[in-house]
């Protein structure tokens, strides 16, 4: 995806497994699907 950098540790997640999260904390109520 162009995202990752040779030799740099990366971290990804399933960020749709959080938006309860999200929202909670933030107050951020709308997300846009990808």
């Amino acid at each position: 995806h162009g995202c990752a950098r040779m030799d740099e540790a990366g971290v990804y997640t399933r960020v749709s497994e959080y938006t309860s999260w999200i929202e909670q904390n933030t107050g951020i109520h709308n997300f846009c699907k990808a």
